[in-house]
């Protein structure tokens, strides 16, 4: 055999068996997912991904230069005041209908300086507009904010959760959970929950929101306004991202 072709078959070999066990690190992980509803409109491929590769399934960011791909997961740098990934293949439209979605994420053990109780890593519910993505930059890219710090409490809005989640933990690994839920016609109850990689909870906080401000597309945020770092250094990484249910829908213009 020729012995391009040898190492070529080797190369292939390694990346494949590489990318099953990403999967399989992944499906850990899921399989005590939350996700109960047999809508999954959306789970993120970032584990079949090769180091540097383009995210892909639609989802786009003002600041993409900030987010890569490395070992099968999303690192995102803490280069940008405000750094935002929107899905915009679907948006919660149906205000009836419950929605959750969950992710993975963990600290990088940097000097950066992200300890204010402002920056947070999370999601953003509500962004508008949802159904026009060529006008992303021009667009309010405003929402629903819910995450944690990295002084370890969840965060809705402006409001802080009791429980603090240790600093080991979020440089190990924290399931966050997050449910949207319709009360009323005037309400959505929407709750965060912290879990960590043996199922325990952490923390949890929740709130009551106008539902119109829910709906439009979700995405992953990293807010560290007052505090970002020039040195182009990862702070944050996602292992994968995960959304179901009735609530949500295609974005036909994606």
């Amino acid at each position: 055999m020729d012995r391009r072709e040898v190492i070529r078959k080797f190369l292939f070999s390694h990346s494949k068996s590489e990318t099953l066990l990403r999967k399989n690190e992944v499906s850990k992980w899921s399989s005590n997912s939350a996700l109960k509803s047999n809508a999954l409109y959306f789970r993120s491929n970032w584990h079949e991904l090769l180091n540097n590769q383009p995210l892909g399934q639609g989802m786009i960011s003002p600041n993409m230069n900030v987010w890569y791909i490395e070992k099968g997961e999303l690192y995102c740098k803490n280069s940008e005041p405000e750094s935002l990934l929107i899905i915009n293949t679907h948006c919660l439209r149906d205000i009836t209908k419950a929605v959750t979605a969950e992710t993975v994420i963990r600290f990088m053990n940097t000097n950066s300086t992200l300890h204010d109780a402002k920056n947070f890593v999370g999601f953003r519910i509500g962004i508008q507009p949802h159904d026009d993505p060529r006008h992303l930059v021009a667009s309010n890219m405003s929402g629903i904010n819910m995450g944690i710090t990295k002084q370890g409490f969840l965060l809705m809005d402006d409001k802080l959760s009791t429980q603090m989640i240790p600093q080991e933990t979020l440089y190990s690994a924290v399931r966050l959970v997050l449910s949207i839920k319709p009360q009323s016609i005037e309400k959505m109850f929407i709750k965060l929950t912290a879990i960590d990689n043996v199922g325990n909870t952490l923390a949890i906080i929740s709130g009551e929101h106008n539902p119109i401000d829910c709906i439009g597309s979700m995405g992953l945020v990293f807010h560290s306004v007052a505090h970002y770092d020039t040195t182009e250094q990862a702070s944050v990484i996602f292992k994968y991202l995960e959304i179901a249910g009735e609530g949500m829908e295609k974005n036909t213009a994606a």
